[in-house]
Order: structure tokens, then C-alpha cells, then sequence
């Protein structure tokens, strides 16, 4: 669960460290209503395309996963057997780039011929370690990795966290490893200097710890609020062209940015509605992310 940005003595975002002592979710209430809402949201766009003639263009979307538990109430974990289903689809029915690709298609220099998807997973968790990476090795999937070095310097008894013996192994083998600030804190909440200061500290740990690619980075959080074009231009001073938020929607050749949209693949939803969301019928949820910012600041997730 994403809670109000609080720091421990160090520094580290409590949002992902001293939570985890509580567990993570949030009220099972909160969690049918929106899951209502999505679900009203796919439907409305499913029918809206069933009412127009035009041609299908293939398209891009980057998918974001966090946590591979059966934590129902979870809103960003996925079980390990709803996550084998969707991998056992997208190797059927989609491409699945891996960065490079992703790169060369953003770029103009990748024709698609069926729709395609990035698969990213936030934070390093050690449920992807555990859970995860055998899935996407099994069907040889490719992924791309963001991590927080200061968790992973700080990994405690509770072992949430990828150590970094895991993160170079699964960089051998097909997963991208990436930037997610230091200590997971929003960038738009801090002064452009200490910004800096965090994406500098990422990017000189991860040089020093494991094969990282510096040209990708997901912010931390991702709302409208933890962002900014200011931001974007100061991450591609630095080399990073395709930062990813969480705003909803599809990726498109040339766009003009380094600023790309993400779709959160929550717990608890069907493979029909995997299904739905991949081919684009929870794009239109990107108008919640546009207008509801003021929840997202109190709420995090």
C-alpha cells in the first residue's frame, strides 16, 4: 500500500519499508469499489468499440506489476498463479518486447504487426525473485526491472527486498535492471537539487553493484503529483529517455516525450479483464489519474 511520503531516520520512504511490519492492503470496501470501477471502465470502453468500424492499428502498452503474493487486498500484488496465466496469454497473443525492442520501437525503427506490451515490476520485492523470474524464465519472457538501491542496502530480517547477489543474477537472464530513484521518495515533492541528488545516487550505486540500463527509470509513485516535464528534462540531461510514470494509457512511436505512460496490473481481476486491459479497454482510466490526484496524494496507490 502506498502511504504519505514519512522518512525514517535515514531517509529511506516508510512507504516501502516500515510498512511492511503491518502488512500491506487496504479496506476490503475501498477494494470492491474500485474494482467496481474498473470493471464499469473496461465495459464502457469494451462497448464503445464494438460501436466503431475503423481498423484496430497495433499498439503499445507498458504493464506495471510490484508484489507476487495471494494477498486479495493487496491492490498492487498479483498471486503467482493469476501472473502465470497472463504470462501463458501474452506469449500466445501479443509481442513482448524486451527494453531494447521497446527502444527501437518508440524510436520508429520497430514495424508492429499485432499489438505488443513491456512488462516492468516496480521497487524489487523479493516475491519477483521467488516468484516471479521462474515464471518469465519458464516462458521466456523478458521484463524490466526497477529498483530503489537504499532498499536493497538496507534489506532487513524481513527479507522484503531482493539482495543484490538475486538482482545480478536475474540481470544475466533476460531481466533489465533499472533506475527507481534511491529511496523511493517523489521527485515532485522535492526541491529539483535534492531530485537530482536521488536519481545521482541511484545511478552511481547501480554502476558500482550490477549491469544496470541508464536509460530507463520509473518514478517512484507516479501520479500526477510526483512528476513533471521539469523533472522528465532534467532526467534526460542525465541519459534517461523513456521515464515511466503511472498515469494510464498507450505507448506510441515518436511521441515527443521521454515521459511514458504505464497500465497497473492489479490483484484480485480475471483473466478476461488482463485480457480487456491489455488490448486497451482501461486507457480511458487515465481521466481517474488526470482528476482524482487529490485522492491519489492521500491515498498512494
Amino acid at each position: 500500500m502506498h502511504s504519505k511520503g514519512n522518512n525514517n531516520s535515514d531517509g529511506v520512504s516508510l512507504d516501502v519499508v516500515a510498512r511492511y511490519d503491518m502488512g500491506y492492503g487496504i479496506n476490503p470496501m475501498r477494494w470492491y469499489l474500485k474494482k467496481l470501477a474498473r470493471k464499469a471502465c473496461i465495459g464502457l470502453s469494451t462497448l464503445n468499440t464494438r460501436n466503431r468500424c475503423e481498423s484496430i492499428v497495433p499498439s503499445i502498452r507498458v504493464l506495471a506489476y510490484h508484489r507476487f503474493t495471494n494477498n486479495k487486498f493487496d491492490p498492487v500484488a498479483v498471486s503467482p498463479k493469476d501472473f502465470e496465466q497472463q504470462l501463458r496469454w501474452l506469449s500466445a497473443n501479443v509481442d513482448v518486447l524486451d527494453a531494447e525492442s521497446f527502444k527501437v520501437a518508440m524510436n520508429g525503427g520497430l514495424a508492429l504487426h499485432r499489438d505488443a506490451v513491456l512488462i516492468t515490476v516496480d521497487d524489487g520485492h523479493r516475491s519477483f525473485f521467488e516468484h516471479a523470474y521462474p515464471l518469465l524464465a519458464a516462458y521466456n519472457i523478458p521484463a524490466l526491472l526497477f529498483v530503489c538501491p537504499a532498499l536493497i542496502d538496507k534489506a532487513n530480517s524481513s527479507r522484503e527486498f531482493m539482495e543484490w547477489d538475486d538482482i545480478r543474477k536475474v540481470s544475466l537472464n533476460g531481466i533489465t535492471v533499472a533506475s527507481h530513484g534511491n529511496k523511493h521518495i517523489s521527485l515532485g515533492k522535492v526541491s529539483s537539487e535534492k531530485a537530482e541528488e536521488e536519481v545521482l545516487n541511484a545511478q552511481n550505486r547501480l554502476k558500482q553493484c550490477v549491469n544496470a540500463n541508464h536509460c530507463f527509470f520509473a518514478f517512484p509513485f507516479g501520479t500526477r503529483l510526483d512528476f513533471s516535464e521539469t523533472l522528465g528534462a532534467m532526467l534526460l540531461s542525465l541519459g534517461y529517455q523513456f521515464c515511466f510514470s503511472s498515469i494510464h494509457g498507450k505507448c506510441e512511436p515518436l511521441m515527443g516525450t521521454n515521459i511514458f505512460p504505464r497500465v497497473k496490473i492489479e490483484s484480485g481481476e480475471s483473466l478476461k479483464t488482463f485480457i480487456a486491459i491489455v488490448k486497451g479497454h482501461l486507457d480511458a482510466w487515465r481521466l481517474v489519474d488526470d482528476s482524482a490526484w487529490w485522492l491519489q496524494q492521500r491515498g498512494r496507490f
